[in-house]
Parts: C-alpha cells; sequence; structure tokens
C-alpha cells in the first residue's frame, strides 16, 4: 500500500511538473493583454509590436488612447513597453490622425519605432536588444531633427530663415540595417500653407557604441510647387 502512495505521489509530481513545463513563460509585464500589429514581425520572426486593448472590442473608437509593446512571438509575452507609442489599428479602425513607423534591421537586432500625428511626427526611436528578449532604446527624434534643420538652414537658406519656427517635419518609408544605416524620407512642411514645402531622401550613419549620434552621407532634396 505504501509503494503504491509513493508510486502515485511521485506520478503527480511529475504530472505537475510537465504541465507548469506547457504554461506560458511569465514576465514584469506580461500580465497585460496585447494584439499584433500586423505587418510587424522581425525577420527571424521571433518579435513583433503590438497594443493593449484597455477596452473591450466592441467599444474601441480611434480616439482611444493605448499602448505599443516589442512581444516575443515565442514565449507570447510583452517584453518591452515602447515609449511615447499609442497606435492601433483593428477591423477598419485605427488611431485618429495617427502613421506607425516599424522597421527591424535585417538581423532582428534594431528596430527603427516612430509615430506621427496629424502634421508631424512625434516619436522617432531605436531599439537595439541588448540581450535575450532586453531592448535598449536611443532616442533618435531630437538627433536627426537637429541634422535636418542644419542641412534646411544651409541649403534653403531663405526659406528657413522665413519659416523655421513653423516647419514641421514627418518621417516614412524608414529602414534601418544591421551596420545602423538609416534610410527615411522627411517631408517638410508648414501646417495650413502652400509657400514652403520638401521633401528629403536621407541616408544616415547611426552610431550606438557610446550615446547615440548620427551622421548624414547623403542628402537628396525634391522641391514640390
Amino acid at each position: 500500500m505504501k509503494k503504491n502512495q509513493r508510486f502515485l505521489c511521485i506520478t503527480t509530481m511529475v504530472t505537475a511538473l510537465f504541465l507548469a513545463f506547457l504554461m506560458p513563460v511569465t514576465g514584469a509585464e506580461t500580465t497585460k493583454n496585447y494584439l499584433p500589429l500586423p505587418g510587424t514581425e522581425s525577420p527571424d520572426g521571433k518579435y513583433s509590436l503590438a497594443w493593449n486593448d484597455e477596452e473591450s472590442l466592441s467599444e474601441i473608437s480611434e480616439t482611444d488612447t493605448t499602448k505599443n509593446y516589442i512581444v516575443d512571438t515565442v514565449a507570447k509575452k510583452i517584453v518591452r513597453t515602447l515609449e511615447n507609442s499609442d497606435y492601433f489599428t483593428i477591423d477598419g479602425i485605427q488611431k485618429n490622425h495617427a502613421a506607425m513607423l516599424c522597421s527591424w534591421s535585417e538581423d532582428s537586432n534594431l528596430l527603427l519605432y516612430g509615430l506621427s500625428s496629424k502634421w508631424q511626427t512625434d516619436t522617432l526611436d531605436l531599439y537595439k536588444i541588448a540581450s535575450n528578449t532586453v531592448f535598449e532604446r536611443y532616442e533618435l527624434m531630437p538627433v536627426i531633427e537637429k541634422e535636418v534643420r542644419n542641412f534646411l538652414e544651409k541649403e534653403k537658406a531663405d526659406d528657413y530663415k522665413k519659416y523655421g519656427e513653423s516647419i514641421v517635419v514627418v518621417y516614412s518609408d524608414a529602414a534601418i540595417s544591421k551596420a545602423g544605416i538609416l534610410n527615411l524620407t522627411a517631408s517638410i512642411e508648414v501646417p495650413k500653407q502652400e509657400e514652403f514645402y520638401a521633401t528629403l531622401k536621407i541616408s544616415a550613419q547611426t552610431d550606438l557604441s557610446n550615446k547615440l549620434s548620427v551622421k548624414l552621407l547623403s542628402v537628396v532634396i525634391k522641391e514640390e510647387p
């Protein structure tokens, strides 16, 4: 009888361990529900971007506020909250006046994330994987903005002198390589007027060895009528 009890106890323990192994791995942020954002998967398929549906899906509206995350698609858990993020799209509904940028390097170690509102890009960040599922953030926006404005001040001196304080920039068509080469389009305008508009095709080298630095490699400017 005791032998059977010992056998039953061991069997129960093994079963419990097996079931525990099958349960999702938990982490600091895994208590939150999330929905994947289509088309944001990393090349190796391990990561994706997602958003958190705080309200029931039947009540979601384009003016709701949310957060975006990097999720581990294998472990099915959130590994990083994206700073200053607020984008979602589901069933034809998306965040009002918002556009999101998402570009992974070919080795899936770098993520370029951007968020634009009605008139300008408000967030532009690089995330670099520092260790397994740990992403470090580098704030790209002020660095690239400085380079763009320095270029305009030099190449479009008269227009920049006249409109400099009113100019807004929207970044799009972005790509980041594993070597840190950044390619993106900068659309420049003054809101609610058509006197000044330009598109810059930018190629730049980013350096994350210490603090983030950016060096412009080439800029092609296209003026619009």
